[in-house]
């Protein structure tokens, strides 16, 4: 092992000192943003899933589990770990794929990853850092897979090469390679960090900028995908039975730009949760500009919000809402907890038609805590979990194969 038990406590601690100061200096500013005001959505004939069939209702109880066998190995795995479902009506197998770096560069941690992206080669995860900032980090999939980083002995192929670029060690040729699949973005001001996401009709990354999570104004930012840096701000209100909503954390997109997220009803353990749906609509000055060219001329736009809610589950999945998360093959909604997620039809969700038998409910025999879940292009469920951080990859076949991917 690269240190001893001392040495390692002794660089965590300085590790942190350091970052603190350099995410201090080191943050994007100066990002375009549209106020759109307030949008009034009434519950009038909300679907209401009385989803008694669920399992019991996933208390969160700290502290959360480490992997089994980080400490000992001073996070330096190479056994990978297993999850299967102790509860639910659908049989789910999760099993180590990648264990992420804990540091980088200038020595700054990773290990507070809050949210797990999919698309073509490429996997982007959040890196949050307090207070109310973060960076996207981009690996290529295709390179991991080919120097064997999800395989055996290799398994703990990018906690090294973290340690050793922190560490200013010098790089072998293979982590050379690792390290050039490696895309790191900037510090920006994320808020908490657990909502990153993919409209694949605009082409770009989004999430919420929630710095304050008790404001009721909510700000929908969206990032470049290849500069992984912010570009505008879309800034509005919404009034929910003459009620402004905020604590708004979670984030997906369908296949059709539709955006949703979740909030929970009443108290932190109360069960009921409201999905809502909405949808930008830009309009151009010129007629021949395409709504969905991934290079707009912001200056020519007018963009309006519609909004709606879609339903009400009388029982979320646990405590603290992780993700919601949409399978762009099966076209069904992901809500997930700790341990815990729900699924269920898209189609359905929007029409007013979906009941409690058309979810999916797993529990997973762990204490370790989610923060996420992407799908490859087979659709393939991808879970991200803390401590130390990594992406776990199901073993499960997907069903209910959407028509329209």
């Amino acid at each position: 092992m690269f240190f001893t038990k001392n040495k390692f406590k002794i660089f965590l601690t300085i590790s942190i000192l350091i970052f603190a100061i350099l995410t201090l200096s080191s943050v994007v500013y100066s990002i375009k943003t549209t106020d759109l005001g307030i949008i009034n959505i009434t519950s009038d004939d909300v679907n209401v899933i009385n989803n008694t069939n669920a399992p019991d209702f996933v208390l969160n109880k700290l502290p959360y589990d480490y992997s089994p066998l980080y400490a000992e190995s001073h996070g330096f795995e190479v056994k990978k770990n297993k999850m299967v479902n102790k509860e639910g009506n659908i049989n789910y197998t999760f099993i180590t794929e990648y264990f992420l770096p804990i540091y980088w560069n200038n020595r700054e941690k990773w290990s507070n990853c809050q949210s797990l992206l999919l698309k073509d080669e490429y996997i982007y995860i959040l890196v949050s850092y307090p207070p109310n900032k973060g960076r996207i980090v981009r690996y290529n999939m295709e390179t991991l897979n080919k120097y064997k980083v999800n395989k055996g002995k290799n398994l703990d192929d990018l906690r090294k090469l973290g340690f050793k670029i922190a560490n200013g060690n010098k790089l072998t040729k293979k982590e050379k390679e690792l390290k050039k699949a490696i895309k790191v973005g900037p510090i920006f001001e994320t808020g908490h960090g657990q909502s990153l996401s993919y409209n694949p009709k605009t082409n770009s990354l989004w999430m919420w900028q929630n710095t304050n999570i008790t404001s009721y104004k909510l700000n929908l930012m969206e990032i470049n995908m290849t500069k992984l840096k912010p570009e505008s701000i879309y800034r509005f209100s919404v009034r929910f039975n003459n009620t402004l909503l905020n604590r708004i954390q979670n984030l997906d997109f369908d296949n059709e730009g539709n955006f949703y997220f979740d909030k929970k009803v009443g108290t932190i353990n109360s069960k009921p949760d409201e999905i809502f749906s909405g949808k930008l609509i830009r309009e151009y000055n010129n007629s021949n500009a395409s709504n969905n060219s991934g290079n707009l001329n912001k200056s020519k736009i007018k963009t309006t919000l519609n909004m709606d809610i879609l339903a009400i589950i009388q029982q979320r999945p646990g405590t603290h809402g992780q993700f919601i998360a949409i399978n762009p093959r099966s076209n069904r909604l992901y809500l997930g907890s700790d341990s815990v997620f729900y699924n269920m039809p898209v189609d359905k969700l929007r029409s007013n038609t979906l009941t409690a038998d058309d979810m999916n409910y797993v529990i997973l025999d762990t204490k370790r805590e989610f923060e996420g879940m992407g799908f490859d292009k087979n659709g393939t469920e991808y879970l991200l979990v803390l401590r130390g951080p990594e992406i776990l990859k199901s073993t499960t076949k997907i069903v209910n194969i959407d028509k329209f991917s």
